[in-house]
């Protein structure tokens, strides 16, 4: 309803702006989001690498113990 009235006083222009900036506030999570699935896909690759390194030095550090 807000939306019709701001269309009212300020013209279309106004409307379209209001459309973009929602769809920028709705695109902005969406980014986020999937900027999230390849940073925890880059952190899983790293503590795989990490794993792979690390493990059989525990490992050893144990059978020294």
């Amino acid at each position: 309803m807000r939306l019709f009235f701001v269309w009212l006083l300020g013209g279309g222009w106004d409307l379209g702006f209001h459309v973009k900036s929602l769809e920028f506030q709705v695109r902005g999570p969406v980014c986020h989001v999937k900027a999230l699935k390849v940073h925890v896909k880059i952190v899983k690759l790293h503590e795989e690498k990490i794993g792979r390194q690390v493990l059989p030095l525990f490992a050893l550090a144990k059978s020294i113990q």
